[in-house]
């Protein structure tokens, strides 16, 4: 692993290892999330992911949200959120990007539901 690697690209880089084939290329995992290899590529020169992609990741592959939330710094809510609700209220407000803090207080609101 590279010294200036994220832990989450570290995260991410285990697990297209552990596929069969393993994936080794961002591209590949690019092409199978169904997004642009920019993105990905982003993500490896240490741009932290959307909130949004998180939760595709977590779709496809079958990883923990709250893992992947964790290893980019997002806030992780103490009580389960339900990841469809989350995407729907994330997805109003279109490509934006959302701030920790903004995530958090959408959890929040989801919670006192």
């Amino acid at each position: 692993m590279p010294t200036d690697e994220t832990p989450f690209v570290a995260y991410i880089r285990e697990w297209m290892w552990r596929q069969r084939p393993p994936m080794t290329y961002p591209s590949q995992f690019a092409q199978f999330l169904g997004i642009t290899k920019q993105a990905v590529y982003n993500w490896w020169d240490g741009k932290t992911p959307a909130a949004q992609a998180l939760i595709l990741i977590a779709d496809k592959t079958g990883l923990s949200l709250r893992e992947l939330l964790m290893l980019c710094g997002y806030p992780v809510p103490n009580s389960l959120v339900d990841k469809d609700e989350l995407m729907n209220r994330l997805n109003q407000s279109g490509d934006r990007a959302f701030t920790a803090g903004e995530i958090e207080q959408i959890i929040r609101e989801l919670q006192a539901r």
